[in-house]
């Protein structure tokens, strides 16, 4: 196998501790994503079929999303594969970005007790569906250690306009996407999540989903071809992820059995 994976998470504070994580043999394309992507395995499946395909070596590295601009700056990052419309605008304000392209869709999911306390299931949108968890003064599990989550959670609450202002209902969940599914499972509240995520934890929680498919719930995978140094093997990885046969990559990609993205809006 030609390409490494390597977690940075934690590591990477400074630039000089940046350059520190780098493996020695350095790849010709290194690719930042988060850990909600990589746990879903999509970054290391375009990895390796590019390399494969190609026989240019690539590299993944696994951060927060919060690190990554550094990453990029620093010049440890060609490439960025992301969730987070957040992520983008600020690689974009900071002038680090020469492509970018959506290559496919996932969803987010907002999950919560069978029962449906707050009847979010008869929402027409994902806004009016938070709107009823506020004014029901039900429980509300925020996944407050996942950066592109919180980010898409604050988005939906601006939409609604509202908050649970009580803190007993409205708790800080710590931990992985899993974890946040658990917790919100044994409180018995609200919480959103991704697909992947909940059908990988599906059989472990008392959560079912309650809204998806609305526009504040899509979820866009971005590719960013990024940093200020010239590197034509990344702009050939982006261009390939671009072209017919990164979508043939992304259509016949499976995670844990089931399809979990898809080429354009659905």
């Amino acid at each position: 196998m030609m390409r490494r994976t390597a977690s940075v998470v934690g590591c990477l504070t400074l630039l000089a501790t940046l350059a520190g994580c780098r493996p020695r043999e350095q790849p010709v394309v290194t690719i930042a994503t988060t850990p909600e992507l990589a746990g879903m395995g999509v970054a290391s499946m375009l990895a390796d079929t590019f390399t494969a395909e190609t026989k240019v070596r690539t590299n993944v590295l696994v951060t927060d999303a919060r690190l990554i601009p550094d990453l990029v700056r620093g010049g440890v990052a060609d490439v960025v594969i992301t969730t987070s419309p957040g992520l983008n605008r600020r690689l974009q304000d900071a002038k680090l970005i020469r492509l970018v392209q959506t290559i496919a869709s996932d969803d987010y999911l907002l999950v919560g007790p069978k029962r449906d306390p707050a009847r979010t299931k008869d929402a027409k949108t994902a806004a009016e569906a938070f709107r009823r968890i506020a004014r029901k003064d039900r429980a509300f599990c925020a996944p407050v250690d996942l950066p592109e989550f919180r980010e898409r959670e604050a988005q939906l609450w601006n939409a609604s306009p509202a908050e649970p202002s009580d803190d007993r209902r409205y708790r800080s969940c710590h931990g992985t996407a899993i974890e946040v599914l658990r917790e919100a499972s044994r409180r018995g509240a609200y919480t959103l999540t991704d697909r992947a995520t909940f059908e990988n934890a599906r059989a472990e929680i008392d959560l079912v989903p309650l809204l998806q498919r609305t526009p504040l719930l899509r979820n866009g995978v971005i590719v960013l071809l990024a940093g200020k140094r010239e590197s034509r093997d990344a702009q050939w990885f982006v261009e390939w992820v671009m072209s017919y046969r990164g979508r043939e990559a992304v259509e016949r990609f499976r995670f844990d059995g089931d399809r979990r993205l898809f080429i354009g809006e659905r």
